[in-house]
């Protein structure tokens, strides 16, 4: 996830495999609020309020 306005990484993630099933992976909130990031067995959210940390 990158910030436009400062052109800096706020957010990178790591993904070992994507399947069909488990497509998309990363999904927005409403408003940019944050996402939703599937691993397996849960789900992290990362708000854009707090800088995206978990």
């Amino acid at each position: 996830v990158w910030d436009v306005s400062s052109q800096e990484c706020v957010l990178e993630l790591y993904q070992k495999s994507v399947t069909k099933e488990a497509w998309p992976v990363l999904q927005w909130a409403a408003g940019d609020a944050g996402c939703w990031h599937a691993v397996t067995n849960t789900v992290h959210f990362y708000g854009s309020a707090d800088g995206f940390k978990r």
